[in-house]
This record gives C-alpha cells, structure tokens and sequence, in this order.
C-alpha cells in the first residue's frame, strides 16, 4: 500500500459554520503546540480539510510522513472541539492503520499489520474490536461483517481496506493523503498554514546560526481556499 495518512470526522449538513469551527478549531490545537497561523512561504505545517459526504476529510503535511503523534493530537483536537467521531487513516508499506475517535477520545485501534510498523504499544492504543465500531457502521452493516473485514485485511490489506471502509461508509478521500490531495479531486479546499510562534522560533534559529532573527507577523485569519 501507499505512505499516507488522513482523517475523517462525522459532521451532519445541519451543523451551523462548520467551516469556521473547524478553522478554529485546528488554530486552537495548533496554538497549544506553540505553532501560529502564516503564510504559505513561511509554513513549518499546514493542514487542509474539505467537504465530503457524511463530514468532512482532513489532511495533514506532519501526519501524513506516518508521524502517529500528529495524527492521533489532530483527532483528539476535532473530535473534542466538535463533539463528533472520527476515523483516522495512515497507509503503510505492508498494510494500513485505522483509529476510532469520539468526543475527543481514542476508542479503538485497528492495524492490518501489527508489529510491520514501528510505533511503541502505547502510541496504538488498544486494537481491533469490531464491536466498538458499531456506532459508525453502514445502514446495512453489520458487526460480524466488520469483524471478518478486519480478519481479511490481516491476510490481504489492499483487498480487506475497500471492505472495511465500506462497512464503515468511509469517503472514497480515505485513500489519499496530504501528497495526493489533488488525485481525491475534492471541491473547496480549505488550506491553514502555520510556523512556530516568534519567540520560540527565535530562540530555535538562534540555537542554529548563533545571532538573533526578526520574524514576520501572521494574521490570525491566515488561510487559502481552492
């Protein structure tokens, strides 16, 4: 399989300024690791997020260089902040990662391939129970027939991920990462970028070149849309 990795999270067509809030939401997260909104020639990460059916797909430069860390403080974030669920996708070599998130929670770890990638036992979390899935099963799905998706995608990843992210009525996007984002052709990208906040920055590059550097301001609304 592809390197790559995203998120998607559960929002209904009903809820007010979603956009906004997930804008504010990212910035919060984003804030609390000491990183502010910019430019795009000065961004150290950006994070672009998109519409899709059932929610919305989000895409980060960090996570998607298989950084679990990344992946898993951005879930936490959105799903906390929005009081919604969300599955979080990462791609590897030898098969792929699935991760339940709700209200800010990790509820559930499935990996095709345990042991293939080098992550510790605590950043995976707990692993692969079908039954804890239930809440964002397709209409016609069943938890017995996640249950032998994931026990396919154990013996042939490629094949048991499309089964899995049918059961699990995951956007076609869960197959792209932040690299491939145009190859999933979603309509409206919304994209926020963002670099270390001055003083830490400073005191970074003075670590680097010895001599003390003058940084640009950000607006707080720094973003682009496709």
């Amino acid at each position: 399989m592809r390197e790559y990795s995203s998120l998607q999270f559960m929002l209904d067509d009903k809820v007010e300024a979603a956009r906004e809030r997930i804008i504010y939401a990212v910035t919060a997260y984003m804030d609390g690791i000491g990183m502010v909104p910019c430019g795009r020639e000065s961004a150290e990460r950006t994070v672009s997020f998109a519409r899709i059916k059932g929610g919305w797909a989000v895409f980060d430069d960090c996570a998607d260089r298989l950084d679990m860390h990344a992946l898993h403080g951005l879930a936490r974030c959105l799903t906390s902040g929005l009081h919604t669920k969300a599955v979080g996708i990462m791609g590897y070599r030898d098969g792929f990662i699935l991760r339940l998130y709700c209200d800010g929670r990790l509820r559930d770890n499935f990996n095709s391939s345990p042991g293939s990638l080098s992550l510790s036992s605590k950043a995976m979390g707990c692993s692969g129970h079908a039954i804890r899935w239930r809440s964002i099963l397709c209409e016609n799905g069943s938890i017995r027939e996640l249950s032998a998706a994931f026990a396919k995608s154990r013996r042939n990843p490629s094949e048991g991920f499309y089964d899995v992210c049918r059961l699990l009525s995951l956007d076609k996007s869960a197959e792209y990462g932040f690299s491939s984002i145009e190859d999933a052709k979603l309509e409206g990208v919304i994209t926020l970028y963002f670099h270390t906040a001055n003083c830490l920055r400073q005191r970074w590059l003075y670590r680097i070149f010895h001599y003390p550097v003058k940084c640009k301001g950000a607006a707080p609304s720094a973003f682009t849309k496709k």
